[in-house]
């Protein structure tokens, strides 16, 4: 079979997508040159504002002649984000982020610079330039060989009856394995290795680009990879090309085909190794077509594997994504937290599912932007692909109304029927220990008040509990006569940020003052005031060039000093929040306690203070929202 496949296979391979026709025929590496780079970059920013991309992705508002919103790329509530038509470029000054379109890009989508351009020019609806001659990039190289190799296996699976019926048993329509460029790779050891050769892609390229592999005995680096030095790596699968967010294939996942009994060894699946395109800790599986779903519903669904995923797809519900060849990681969760509040986690009903579920809720509750962790419960051993294809109503429906993985837990344990004792044990051992790593009281009071129910306990025992298991972060601990500090902690991120922001701004502001910029001794003074000892250490800080330059040149429509009282404002209403949430404990805490007189006045005093706390921050945001 061996030759004629790879006959039938040429004539397929001129239809290998993303590329220009130069890159693909002939001579394979083709590079592109400074005045044709630049060429792409002048078009894309020639048809395509910094507002409509940018807009595109995050809500934006109007700020005099320019455009602000909430940083995309940290967690904020006051808008530290700007976007200048006049310059065509964008800048955060509480991340101190900034650039033009493609950079915004980049870091938005999580690729490269090529990745971004070419996201622009689809947008723009021109295709990039390259000239026809030297040596490609080796990223560029490496993307083409794959580029090839999957248009190679698509055309195989178009002849192999076999495997296009097991798809069809697992609910695949055409329509989506053409979506999804799903493929095959025949038996054998050399067939993509001989196409791709005769495409004049260089041995080597297949080694990096994870296509093929070095035959054992031979060494590679002490001489240069000759043809017959290396053997297909995928043989016998069924082909699911790994898409990065521009849609480039950057690797593959294959799963044993139907009839493949000679490579079982290798495992029912296997993923391309790590590569300079491929980084299996930050990738997500159907990411580049989930993306745009992702953002407008501000919810993506994890599931498992690539049949989830694309039957998922198949059914509507298009904010799917899943991890491939490895556990979640903290970059899936930072990379989903650009587009999404909540998390949704679909995996196995099974002990080892909720474990990967809880992986994740402490995943999200540690994140920079406190993605919200929800769960689907999947009985009977149903996989989604399974339930997508045989009720795509129901699984549009469980997906929708996911619970938040806390009380999922409490569900799940309450469904074992268990004893007394067991189910104390097992809510003290499975459920309040991420109880305890919420960093919202007023959330946590909730599920506290649910555990407490269910064991029949007060539910001072279980916020006991709540805080010997709790992050070392500072919670109240009760009594009477309590006070809660309002210094910062090291662990509350948020405000030290903020508070960080105000100083790089009253620092810069200062070395500016020496040209004639503005002042900001009432800034200073106030802040000084709500934070005591926060500007003692300021002269060490180095003032940040962006702002600096900002602060100069005063141009922004909305003023340095703007920026600056509203993030003392939101400093301020940070902090005052964080003493109700502790406050609210107390009182909380105070109800189970009315033993005498004494307690009851307590009570009293706290409640008082909790509502004075209230009109002040009531007043704090007033005043924001009139900035």
């Amino acid at each position: 079979m061996g030759r004629r496949c790879s006959c039938y296979v040429q004539r397929h391979l001129s239809k290998a997508r993303s590329y220009p026709p130069c890159l693909l025929a002939g001579k394979l590496a083709p590079k592109s040159s400074p005045q044709y780079m630049s060429s792409n970059v002048e078009q894309v920013k020639a048809r395509l504002s910094v507002v409509d991309v940018v807009g595109s992705y995050i809500k934006l508002g109007r700020a005099g002649v320019n455009w602000k919103a909430n940083c995309p790329f940290h967690s904020e509530k006051t808008p530290s984000f700007y976007v200048s038509p006049s310059r065509e470029s964008w800048h955060c000054f509480g991340c101190d982020k900034g650039g033009d379109i493609i950079s915004f890009v980049e870091e938005y989508e999580g690729v490269d610079f090529m990745g971004a351009l070419k996201i622009l020019a689809d947008r723009a609806g021109f295709s990039l330039l390259f000239e026809g001659k030297g040596n490609k990039d080796e990223r560029e190289e490496l993307k083409i060989a794959l580029e090839l190799a999957t248009s190679y296996y698509e055309a195989l699976l178009s002849k192999k009856d076999d495997v296009r019926n097991y798809l069809r048993e697992r609910g695949l329509s055409s329509d989506s394995i053409k979506k999804w460029r799903v493929g095959y790779a025949p038996m054998g050891w050399g067939h993509l290795k001989d196409a791709l050769i005769s495409r004049k892609v260089r041995p080597e390229m297949l080694v990096k680009a994870g296509l093929c592999a070095i035959k054992k005995g031979e060494r590679a680096g002490e001489r240069s990879i000759a043809e017959g030095d290396l053997y297909d790596r995928f043989r016998g699968r069924i082909m699911f090309p790994l898409m990065d967010p521009s849609g480039s294939v950057v690797g593959f996942s294959g799963r044993i085909a139907p009839g493949n009994t000679t490579d079982t060894e290798m495992g029912k699946y296997i993923n391309t190794q790590e590569t300079v395109l491929y980084n299996k800790s930050g990738f997500l599986y159907g990411y580049n077509f989930a993306k745009s779903m992702i953002r407008e519903k501000r919810r993506a669904i994890l599931v498992e594997g690539q049949m989830d995923i694309i039957m998922s797809h198949q059914a509507g519900v298009e904010n799917a994504v899943a991890v491939s060849g490895t556990a979640l990681t903290t970059n899936h969760v930072e990379l989903l937290g650009r587009l999404a509040d909540e998390l949704v986690v679909a995996f196995d009903g099974d002990p080892a599912g909720e474990r990967a579920a809880g992986r994740a809720f402490n995943m999200g509750m540690a994140s920079k932007r406190r993605i919200t962790v929800k769960a689907v419960t999947l009985q009977n051993g149903v996989d989604p692909a399974d339930l997508a294809r045989d009720d795509p109503t129901m699984w549009k429906k469980l997906t929708d109304e996911s619970e938040h993985f806390v009380s999922f837990l409490i569900s799940s344990v309450q469904r074992r029927s268990l004893s007394k004792e067991a189910l104390r044990r097992a809510m003290d051992e499975e459920v309040i220990p991420y109880i305890a790593v919420i960093d919202s009281v007023i959330e946590q009071s909730k599920f506290v008040q649910d555990v407490a129910l269910l064991i029949g306990e007060g539910d001072e025992i279980v916020w006991h509990r709540v805080r010997e298991l709790a992050p070392k972060r500072d919670l109240p601990k009760g009594g009477s006569g309590t006070t809660v500090s309002r210094s910062i902690s090291k662990t509350d991120e948020k405000i030290k940020s903020l508070r960080d922001r105000l100083l790089y701004i009253i620092r810069s502001a200062e070395e500016a003052k020496k040209e004639g910029g503005v002042d900001f001794l009432d800034i200073k003074k106030r802040l000084e005031e709500i934070m005591p000892g926060s500007t003692r250490d300021m002269n060490e800080m180095l003032p940040k060039d962006s702002l600096l330059n900002e602060v100069r040149m005063e141009d922004l429509g909305v003023s340095v000093a703007k920026i600056a009282e509203e993030t003392l404002l939101q400093l301020e209403e940070e902090l005052i929040g964080n003493e109700m949430a502790n406050l609210l404990v107390l009182i909380k805490e105070g109800e189970h306690k009315l033993s005498d007189e004494g307690m009851a006045n307590d009570l009293s005093a706290k409640q008082s203070q909790y509502y004075e706390l209230l009109k002040r921050r009531s007043a704090i945001q007033e005043g924001r929202r009139l900035l």
